[in-house]
């Protein structure tokens, strides 16, 4: 490009640059009514969440959208259905950690009783003469084969 005033001029006020100066502007402070449009391939535009349309990516466009009737008695009614969204969503997460809690107790008394029970297993199997349940058992197995021989 030419170092002149006029050529700059010019393509500052051309559309390429304008419509690429638009895409680099921020729109986050419309969020969440105005967010990126969900398909791709249409990056110059927005989708607004209250009226389901999309729109251009123009801070003008927005403001005027904004403005319009069809978006004013719609916000209203998108307002209650995000704030009962919310609610349900805060609802699973309380009954999903209320699950979670109800579990790990559960758990942790399965394994008190199970503790509680081989306890009492190895308190009333006790040792006989001189060995354990479990030694003994193999004795006894080993006595049964030898006899059967």
């Amino acid at each position: 490009m030419v170092a002149d005033v006029n050529v700059i001029t010019t393509y500052l006020h051309g559309k390429r640059y304008q419509k690429a100066r638009r895409l680099k502007v921020s729109f986050a402070k419309y969020a969440p009514m105005f967010v990126d449009h969900p398909d791709e391939h249409k990056p110059g535009m927005l989708w607004c969440n209250v009226t389901d349309s999309a729109i251009a990516r123009d801070e003008m466009r927005v403001k005027d959208h904004i403005g319009a009737s069809k978006y004013q008695k719609q916000l209203p009614i998108w307002k209650e259905q995000e704030a009962a969204k919310a609610k349900k969503a805060e609802e699973m997460a309380m009954k999903a950690k209320k699950k979670a809690a109800e579990e790990a107790d559960e758990t942790r008394r399965h394994a008190a009783r199970t503790k509680k029970m081989a306890a009492k297993k190895r308190k009333r199997s006790g040792k006989r003469n001189g060995e354990e349940a479990v030694g003994h058992k193999r004795q006894k197995l080993s006595a049964v084969t030898e006899s059967d021989k």
